[in-house]
């Protein structure tokens, strides 16, 4: 590019920035939509727990072996929809679809494979052999996620007929940030599930984990956190939100 270009280029970039408003109630049904589907399966796995009542140790293993298997369903469903949606014109739905996870995911590996050397016509089966690799049990995402479905189908053979309609929500968040950030607020359902046994001690992630029921120790862990900040940081945060006059 430099050769056929006078000057540098791109140095407009610092100074100048587009903005864009997406609209994004347009995305409101289709969320809703998922969100029902979501709630629905879930609700039927419940059931499924109630009358089966698997063992803990049994989920587990299952939701661990699962890897491939879901990333290929969730691959195929996405397909499937953004036919409808292409077959049905729905220009919404066909975003929907081409930006669902294992698209995405799919698309990467895709690129990857393609850096590395490999020719384009064979990404999906090398895509579908990765997905099928044995190491990918213990991405902590999974891993996560994993005990987390096996706990609550521990509680569901216990008894309990039901969670909170965004719990599949909760544990894909979960799942996605506590290996990685320092402290996690939840809700009380997926903070008690979480200090169980094995959870507790299998489940090594950074993230402290707190909720309402723990409020006064996440209180505590912000004190401690403001005390142990640099002076010179304190000021500056008082500063920039206003809490004292500079």
């Amino acid at each position: 590019v430099d050769r056929v270009l006078v000057g540098d280029r791109n140095t407009w970039l610092p100074v100048i920035s587009v903005h864009a408003n997406s609209n994004m109630p347009h995305f409101a049904d289709g969320l809703r939509e998922d969100r029902a589907r979501i709630d629905e399966a879930m609700r039927g796995l419940v059931a499924q727990w109630n009358s089966e009542k698997p063992a803990f140790a049994g989920v587990l293993a299952e939701e661990l072996a699962a890897c491939g298997q879901k990333h290929r369903r969730g691959y195929a469903a996405a397909l499937v929809r953004y036919q409808q949606a292409a077959l049905a014109g729905d220009h919404n739905g066909i975003m929907n679809a081409a930006h669902h996870p294992m698209v995405m995911k799919q698309m990467d590996l895709s690129i990857k494979f393609g850096q590395l050397g490999f020719d384009a016509s064979d990404s999906l089966v090398l895509t579908i052999d990765f997905w099928d690799w044995s190491v990918l049990q213990e991405q902590p995402v999974h891993r996560i996620s994993a005990y987390l479905f096996a706990a609550m189908a521990r509680k569901a053979a216990n008894g309990q007929k039901g969670f909170s309609r965004g719990m599949t929500g909760d544990v894909t968040a979960i799942a996605t940030y506590a290996p990685y950030v320092d402290a996690m607020f939840v809700d009380n359902e997926c903070a008690a599930l979480l200090s169980e046994q094995p959870l507790r001690d299998d489940l090594n992630f950074k993230a402290k984990i707190f909720s309402l029921n723990s409020a006064d120790s996440f209180l505590q862990y912000l004190a401690d956190m403001e005390a142990a900040s640099p002076a010179a940081v304190r000021a500056v945060a008082e500063h920039v939100y206003g809490l004292k006059k500079a």
